[in-house]
């Protein structure tokens, strides 16, 4: 069964907030470690799981859940369950957004 247009929209966002963390990791560590790192690596966090609360998410592993969901939707597999996904079907769900 597809996935709500409210929920799909509610993940897509969450996705770019996702997305805006990596880019901010991947920015903070470029320099190597430095002190006070700690302390923007979880500022970073912080505004990654404000923005998925703003979604409806209420943890990182709910919206990965969800996530999942979307993915195997988006390469027509939503009806498989895990155990029933071919191994063509997982590298598939590897190669997606993650």
């Amino acid at each position: 069964m597809p996935m709500p247009i409210a929920q799909k929209d509610k993940t897509l966002a969450a996705r770019n907030a996702v997305d805006a963390y990596r880019a901010s990791h991947t920015v903070l560590y470029a320099g190597g470690y430095f002190k006070g790192i700690s302390e923007s690596h979880t500022a970073l966090l912080e505004i990654m799981n404000t923005e998925l609360k703003k979604q409806g998410f209420d943890s990182q592993v709910d919206f990965y859940t969800q996530n999942r969901a979307l993915v195997k939707e988006e390469l027509g597999i939503e009806g498989k369950t895990d155990i029933s996904l071919t191994n063509s079907d997982k590298l598939a769900i590897l190669g997606a957004w993650k």
